[in-house]
């Protein structure tokens, strides 16, 4: 962060459109950070039982958000899917459990919800690569919740 504040000082263009330029620089590093946390979340003790159940969890999330539901239905829907998948991961996987399961599954549910409305109606992903970016970002930002979750919860 301090790098990107640090860039922006020198830059010696006129200072124009200083925010997004210093937003985009904090994000473009913030993005492979937390996926990182796919890495760092298999080095745990469930590992490979945390993957798995988040992995359930966001796929299932995302595939819901693929449906015609919008506004408040469709991001109660994509929680429900999320936090549902999260607890079949959880119950298969005893390391897990049902109660980090779940709340794993609510936080990857809040994300992609969150996601789908923010990007949803924005004009720019009607291009292929635009669309492809937004399509691998909850990839990329669950990995950081799958890490907490991980250690925090199950250990």
């Amino acid at each position: 962060m301090l790098a990107a504040f640090v860039a922006e000082l020198a830059r010696r263009d006129g200072r124009e459109r200083l925010v997004e330029s210093v937003a985009g620089t904090v994000a473009g590093a913030l993005v492979p950070v937390c996926a990182a946390g796919w890495l760092a979340a298999e080095r745990t003790a469930a590992g490979d039982a945390v993957v798995v159940t988040g992995a359930v969890a966001l796929a299932v999330g995302s595939a819901v958000t693929a449906l015609p539901l919008r506004g408040w239905a469709g991001a109660g829907a994509t929680l429900g899917a999320a936090v549902a998948g999260g607890l079949v991961a959880g119950a298969a996987l005893p390391t897990v459990g049902l109660l980090s399961g779940a709340l794993l599954g609510a936080a990857i549910g809040v994300l992609v919800a969150a996601g789908d409305a923010l990007f949803d109606r924005l004009p720019a992903l009607e291009h292929r690569l635009a669309g492809w970016a937004v399509a691998v970002l909850p990839v990329a930002v669950t990995g950081i919740l799958v890490y907490v979750v991980g250690r925090v919860l199950v250990g």
